[in-house]
């Protein structure tokens, strides 16, 4: 057993992600880690990848995101409150790293199978330089919602370095 993120486009490709690092729990539940970071390439986003939850927090994570040099960078997660702020500031942290825009997304609901709160809070943030706002979207804290927001790949473009 793994756990993977589908990212499924418009017109019916999809692209599997194993997350590499698990949680305690998740070694407990005998699941395998996967092995490789997928780098995507797409003509209008560039290079993207995803970073399941507990994998946004490891340096490890942004040593092959060096190599990856990611325009882009998705992030869904299932979590606790502390895990959702763990996530939250690593991934804001791989956005400063990389010169990246991140897109984190967290299941929100009362009880999951094993009676563990799942706190959630969707939030686009992009690199932290002149240029770009702070933050380009945050939803609500803990509650279903749909969260938009501009990102500008031309201007990352045009700003980061080679």
């Amino acid at each position: 057993i793994r756990n993977t993120a589908i990212l499924a486009f418009p017109d019916g490709t999809a692209v599997y992600q194993d997350k590499l690092f698990l949680t305690p729990d998740e070694v407990d539940w005998k699941w395998e880690t996967g092995e490789e970071l997928q780098v995507i390439t797409h003509p209008k986003l560039g290079r993207f990848v995803i970073a399941t939850c507990y994998d946004s927090e490891f340096p490890q994570i942004s040593a092959l995101l060096a190599k990856a040099n990611p325009s882009l960078i998705l992030v869904p997660s299932m979590t606790g409150a502390k895990g959702l702020r763990r996530v939250r500031f690593t991934s804001q942290a791989r956005a400063v790293e990389h010169f990246a825009y991140v897109v984190v997304v967290g299941t929100v609901s009362a009880k999951n199978p094993q009676d563990t709160l799942d706190v959630g809070q969707a939030v686009i943030v992009p690199p932290q330089e002149v240029g770009f706002p702070d933050l380009i979207a945050e939803g609500p804290f803990n509650a279903p919602a749909v969260v938009t927001g501009d990102i500008d790949f031309k201007l990352l473009h045009s700003m980061k370095p080679k």
